[in-house]
């Protein structure tokens, strides 16, 4: 699959709006977001690994 910039943009805000979620929400939730934050971190690290 190939990311371009407009998707790391979107992953970058959905990234942002995890963060804010996992901050307001309840024990389950906020570790769900976690998991899924680790998700988006990485595929956004490999992305920019994979243009250096």
């Amino acid at each position: 699959m190939t990311v371009d910039e407009r998707i790391q943009r979107r992953l970058a805000d959905i990234r942002v709006a995890l963060i804010g979620k996992q901050a307001e929400s309840e024990a389950p939730v906020a570790a769900y977001c976690e998991r899924l934050n680790r998700l988006v971190s990485a595929v956004l690290t490999e992305t920019h690994v994979g243009r250096a």
